[in-house]
């Protein structure tokens, strides 16, 4: 792939990614997990939740805006597994969950300014998307040519995962690929049990 391609796609809109993952859990028949998804928000409703959240302007952008525009979370009173092992987060889940991290394990000061390095604790540049005790998959909002990566951080090892995504776009297409053909996820598999998509570790039992 051409470095034109890959910048393309590094910063492409997100929504067409959105649409073809939602036709796809459609054709599995994954119908449960679409009818659980929020609507997204406009960004007339995004921009004034974020500045009340004292979140700095601009620091929510690119692809991780275009996600709470595709999908607010979940409908209240739904839930479903988008992804194996996190739950994805709605606007105001997200600024909750960040402050949350902040106040526990953040680095204010001292920490790498450039993405694609850990900081080894949470940073304002972190925007959380999905979440579930104290594991997190996030977007590295930090400058440089790693800008808007998808990284994992946990409660136990911080950033330190190897596990990255070069961004949201690259991260839907295998999250897609496993949900269509059956191919590996961050080592999960996916199904789908009455209408709802589900997912198997891969070697488990």
């Amino acid at each position: 792939m051409t470095d034109d391609r890959v910048f393309s796609k590094k910063h492409a809109p997100l929504e067409p990614w959105w649409d073809r993952l939602l036709v796809v859990l459609i054709e599995r028949g994954a119908h449960r997990t679409v009818e659980a998804f929020a609507p997204g928000l406009s960004y007339g409703e995004i921009e004034p939740i974020l500045a009340a959240s004292g979140i700095a302007p601009g620091t929510v952008s690119g692809q991780i805006l275009n996600l709470f525009r595709c999908s607010n979370g979940f409908k209240e009173g739904h839930w479903t597994r988008l992804f194996p092992d996190v739950d994805l987060l709605s606007l105001q889940d997200m600024i909750s969950v960040r402050k949350m991290m902040l106040e526990v394990v953040g680095v204010r000061s001292g920490y790498p300014s450039y993405a694609g390095y850990p900081a080894y604790g949470f940073v304002p540049e972190y925007i959380p998307f999905a979440e579930r005790d104290g594991y997190l998959l996030v977007t590295d909002m930090r400058a440089g040519s790693s800008w808007g990566e998808v990284l994992k951080y946990d409660k136990v090892s911080a950033d330190e995962d190897p596990t990255k995504w070069t961004s949201l776009t690259y991260m839907f297409d295998e999250l897609i690929a496993a949900i269509a053909n059956g191919s590996e996820f961050d080592g999960w598999t996916a199904d789908v049990i009455d209408g709802e998509l589900t997912w198997d570790l891969e070697g488990g039992p």
